[in-house]
């Protein structure tokens, strides 16, 4: 299932082993972070919103500055962005 991916710098994703620990750390708080990964010195923190189905119909995220969004905030950040994607979800109407 995996192939080898390249990296953009030396925090990018490349194995398998750190693709399964990056998924697992998603599925336990409910959020995906990016350090820096896609732009150097802006952090973004992620979750999936849901439609009723539970398929996945979008996600929201909030992205800033490195300073201003220290790797020590992701925590509190990542569960108030995981908790607004769970009531966002809630309000997607069931589509026949």
């Amino acid at each position: 299932m995996w192939q080898h991916s390249n990296a953009n710098d030396s925090r990018t994703v490349t194995s398998e082993a750190e693709l399964r620990k990056e998924r697992e750390q998603f599925i336990s708080g409910g959020y995906s972070t990016d350090y820096g990964e896609s732009d150097d010195g802006v952090h973004c923190i992620a979750a999936q919103i849901f439609e009723l189905d539970e398929t996945v119909a979008g996600a929201i995220w909030i992205s800033g500055p490195a300073k201003r969004m220290p790797k020590s905030c992701f925590c509190e950040v990542g569960s108030k962005v995981s908790t607004a994607s769970h009531r966002i979800s809630r309000l997607i109407p069931e589509t026949e």
